[in-house]
């Protein structure tokens, strides 16, 4: 009977030990373990971080549909400037600002967003609101100035020559110019 409990201690000292060598194996493979997850989390963790900063410097204004272009025409030779808004063109979609600066060089960008773009541009001449009014053969005609400053008949009005004043008539000759369309009618009323 000594002899059982004898093979029952070796058996629990064998059970007790092989528990032990399991329990420090495993434990020492979960510590490798948990310490190459952790460094994986890190890495990714790094990784995750550069790809953010590489996202941002993606994410810059570009021009889509709905972006409004307002662009102020500044005319060097009359001083002024006329002030339009439209919508971008289709070739403009999708481009940031480097790009369409390099693609309208014409154009000083103010300001830019996807939203709404501030340009400005710079004419050698004058606007396209001058006006004259002149003395023709028969009639009080219009004409409007172009950039290059040469006469183009715009309107021919039914202003008689035959019914104005002798002063009217040299004031006309000599021509009187007139800026922008809404005041032509304010002048040509003066001589009906």
């Amino acid at each position: 009977m000594k002899n059982y409990i004898y093979l029952f201690i070796f058996g629990l000292l064998m059970f007790g030990l092989t528990f032990w060598v399991a329990f420090n194996f495993f434990n020492v493979t979960k510590n490798d373990l948990v310490s190459k997850d952790v460094e994986k989390a890190r890495i990714f963790r790094e990784i995750s971080e550069e790809n953010k900063t590489e996202e941002t410097s993606y994410q810059e204004d570009r021009i889509g549909i709905n972006t409004v272009l307002n662009i102020d025409e500044k005319y060097e030779k009359c001083g002024h400037t006329i002030k339009t808004s439209i919508n971008a063109d289709k070739s403009m979609i999708n481009l940031n600002q480097q790009e369409f600066e390099k693609k309208y060089p014409e154009y000083d960008v103010k300001s830019f967003s996807k939203e709404e773009i501030g340009l400005e541009k710079r004419i050698d001449g004058i606007c396209n609101n001058h006006y004259k009014i002149s003395l023709g053969e028969d009639f009080v005609e219009v004409f409007r100035i172009n950039q290059q400053q040469e006469s183009e008949l715009y309107l021919v009005t039914n202003i008689s020559r035959d019914y104005l004043a002798q002063s009217d008539i040299d004031k006309l000759s000599k021509g009187i110019e007139v800026y922008g369309s809404e005041n032509i009618n304010s002048k040509l009323e003066d001589y009906e």
